[in-house]
Formats: structure tokens, sequence, C-alpha cells
């Protein structure tokens, strides 16, 4: 009976290891990513990482020079990954500009995740040891792990997790608490975030970006901040990231709280009209449109950041309207309506002089302030007109409402119908001046769209190269930048 009972136990113990090994070896990343990051704490930033799609959009290993030998290195690394899923991220705030520092020396700096699925683990762990690593394990928690200079590998079962930016004791605590968070529940919002679909998504959790903050925010009133973080819990921006064919385009959606959302309502949609058409006519190459609530904006000013209400006495504002304060300007100057329409014309000496086109909207105190002002520095540019509602000034008469219709490209159809837009449009427009500022990248754009309101946004720049993915555009940039960096510091 004691043999019986004895063999009994061997074999419900078995049962258990055995059930507890299955459990670990058919985890899903999407779901092992989504609790880590709902249950980790101080979690800012997270998102996801379609590397195949992205590298083979990239066309890299067709790189001059660099493509064979990146192809060489990455291949025997990424051969052990399940390239089928993405690879996940999530980053602690705060975020500064040491942020991605490797410095040994650096103990402030924050800690990365990656989370990835591998299709062997015996594999993957051999070979590590190949490439120098020495494989160190926490058994109880059934974890093998390598670690060198802030980066630790950490491996269970399927599941691989890269932690960066910590030294090896707080690696190994961060190591187990992923791992035993990973069968957590998943926050939905998280989760909805998550399973978007894109080749690159970024999410930010407005909660842990703001209590990570190490900014002027902290200096905010207790009973401030409580209401801050209160209307920021279960707050989430998410974008998506498609580079296309001679494009890239950047999607945003907004997951706020009721709180947040009635907070932010300056910038809602509902209820605005565009006034683009009364703007200007012809072929305007860059437009910017604000059509958003004052009131509203200076209600939330007032009632979180009044300590900054006097910010803009200090510059040259205060020297022309004293004592208004930002809430003043708000309230009664401007009413939120503001456009502009830019015609890059030639002058006599070959460069280009900016024409434009400028409406302010005005609030009830805005002509009687802004009258003498207008008048000194404005009317000498062109025709201006300031009456109670609105300041319009014309650089040229060429441009004006009644010469006829305004054109804008297709990229641009909504623009004006949204609180935040504008565009730029580079075709044909000599941008060489501008090269060295923007690393050369200036002269692959043709145009950028943006436009942003309540619910999110969208950003859109498609290149002069149609035949080409928009990363290869973007590489090509780099590498000659890198060329060129090189052969100046040779001669």
């Amino acid at each position: 009976m004691k043999q019986l009972s004895f063999i009994l136990l061997i074999f419900i113990l078995f049962s258990c290891c055995n059930d507890e090994e299955k459990t670990i070896k058919n985890r899903k990343i999407e779901n092992v990513s989504s609790s880590i990051i709902s249950n980790q704490k101080n979690i800012a930033l997270f998102g996801s990482i379609d590397l195949k799609i992205i590298l083979d959009k990239s066309k890299y290993a067709q790189i001059p020079l660099y493509g064979p030998f990146a192809e060489s290195v990455l291949s025997d690394y990424l051969s052990h990954i399940n390239l089928k899923k993405p690879v996940y991220y999530a980053l602690e705030g705060p975020f500064d500009e040491n942020y991605f520092s490797m410095d040994i020396k650096n103990e402030q700096s924050s800690t990365k995740f990656i989370f990835a699925e591998i299709k062997n683990n015996k594999a993957l762990l051999a070979f590590m040891q190949k490439q120098g690593f020495e494989k160190r394990s926490l058994k109880k928690e059934q974890i093998n792990y390598f670690f060198k200079s802030k980066l630790m590998f950490a491996v269970q079962g399927n599941i691989l997790i890269a932690i960066i930016g910590c030294n090896e004791d707080e690696a190994k605590k961060k190591a187990i608490s992923a791992f035993k968070n990973a069968s957590k529940k998943e926050n939905s919002q998280i989760t909805k975030c998550l399973n978007k679909k894109g080749d690159l998504l970024v999410a930010v959790n407005l909660k842990e970006l703001y209590n990570s903050s190490n900014t002027e925010l902290n200096s905010l009133a207790d009973s401030t901040k409580k209401s801050i973080e209160e209307m920021a819990e279960n707050s989430f921006h998410v974008s998506i990231v498609n580079f296309q064919k001679g494009s890239m385009k950047i999607e945003g959606t907004n997951y706020f709280s009721p709180a947040l959302t009635k907070e932010l309502k300056f910038i809602n949609s509902k209820g605005r009209k565009s006034i683009i058409s009364q703007l200007g006519s012809g072929k305007p190459k860059a437009g910017i449109d604000l059509n958003m609530d004052f009131k509203e904006l200076s209600k939330l000013s007032n009632k979180y950041f009044k300590q900054y209400n006097n910010i803009l006495n200090q510059t040259v504002v205060g020297m022309f309207l004293p004592n208004t304060g930002l809430s003043g300007i708000l309230d009664d100057i401007l009413n939120g309506r503001i456009s502009g329409l830019v015609y890059p014309e030639k002058n006599e000496f070959g460069g280009i002089t900016p024409e434009f086109n400028l409406y302010v909207g005005l609030g009830k105190k805005g002509k009687k302030e802004l009258q003498g002002i207008g008048n000194l520095f404005l009317s000498e540019m062109g025709d201006l007109s300031i009456n109670n509602n609105s300041i319009t000034l014309f650089t040229s008469n060429k441009y004006k409402p009644n010469k006829g219709d305004l054109i804008i490209h297709d990229e641009f159809v909504n623009f004006g119908n949204k609180p935040i837009s504008c565009f730029v449009d580079l075709k044909d427009v000599d941008t060489r001046e501008f090269e060295e500022m923007t690393y050369g990248s200036i002269k692959k754009i043709k145009r950028i769209y943006f436009e942003y309101d309540l619910e999110g946004g969208y950003l859109l720049v498609t290149t002069k190269d149609p035949d080409k993915n928009f990363l290869e555009s973007l590489i090509d940039v780099g590498i000659e930048f890198v060329n060129k960096e090189f052969l100046n510091s040779i001669f």
C-alpha cells in the first residue's frame, strides 16, 4: 500500500511538472506581451514591430557594401525568431536626452524591454553560447539568461525577453517579474492598442508618461497632480506606421478616458466650419489651419496650469499686451481661428520670396488690442484689414480670394476640416538651402500633410520616388550622408 501511494505521488508530481512545462512552451507572444505591459510598473511607451515586413520593404540586403554584411549578421540571429509574429517592446519612463545611453556608469537609465517568440528553446540557447555568451540560470523560475553590459537576454519556454539598461541583479528581478506578469490579466485598452495592425506600432500610456515625468510638471500642486492622474487613468494614444511605395503614413487614434475627453474638447471637430475657400486663390505650396476653441483651452490652462498664465509677459508679447496674460489672450483677444497660405515666388535675384495670406480670428477685445500692433508691423507688408471679427493680410493681390479658385492637391483634400491641419508641397520647389539642416532628406520629399482632432489624426509623407518603398528612400538618404561624412573625415 505504501509503495502504491509513493508511486501515485511521483506520478502526480511528474504530471504537474509536465503541465507547467507545457504551459510555458505554448504561450503566444501577443498575449504574453499584453499581459506584461498591463502589469509591469512604469511602462509609459510600448508597441510592436513587424520585423519581416520592414526588412523586406527596406531591401536592406541590397544596400551596396553594407547590405551583404548586415544580412549575414542579422540572418543568424533572426533565424531563431518566429518572424510570422511581431516583435513587441515596452519602455519605462522618464524620457530624456540620455534615454538610450548604454553607459554602464549611468545608474539612472530607464529599463527597455523587447519581447519575441522563438522557434526552439534549446537551439537558441546553443546558438547564444556559440556566439560567446555565458549561459546562466534561474532554476526555480525555469529562466535561462545571458548578460553583458546592461543587456540581458532571458528565455523561458518559447519566449525571449531582452532587458536593456539594468545591472545584472536588477535585470534578474525584472525578468522574474516580467515572466510572472505574463500569466496575469490583460488590460483591455492595452490589448486594443496592440491588436492594431501596421509595420510599426507606437502606443503611449498617458498616466505612466505623466507619473514618470521629471519636468516642471513635478512642481504642480498636489491637488492638480491628482486631477491630472485621474484624467490620464486608462488613457492611451496609439499610432500605426505603414511604409509603402512612395509614401509613409502614420495614423493615430486616441483612447481617452471620459474625463480627459471632456477637458480636451477645445480640439473637438464637431460644429467647426472651414473658411479655407475664403482664404485665397491659386496654388499655395504650404498652409496651416487652426480651428480650436480658445475659451475651452483657457479653462484648461486656468484649471491645471495657472502658474504659467504670465509666461507671455516675459516675451515680446508682454511688451505690447502688458498684464493681459495667457488666459486673457485666449478668452478675449483670439478666438482660435488662425489660417495661412504660402506662395513661393522667384525674385529678381533668382531666389525665393514667400508671399502669404493670413487670417486671424478675433475675440471681443481683439480689434481694440491688436489694431495698433497690426498697423505698426503688418500694414507695410501688404493689404491689411482689421475688423471686429478678424485680421486678414494679403502680401500679394495676385492670391486674394477674389482672384480665382483655390487649388490644393488631392492629398490635402481634408485641409481646413479639422481643428489642426497643415501641408507642405515641395514638388518643383528648390530645397537646396535646406538640405544640410535636414541631412539631405528634404530632397526626397514631395509632399507632407498632417491633421489632428480629439479622436486622433494622421501624417502622410510622399516622396519623389513613387516606385521605391519609403524605407528604401530613407536608407538612400542615410547611406549618402554616411558616405559624405566618411569622405569629409578623410579629406
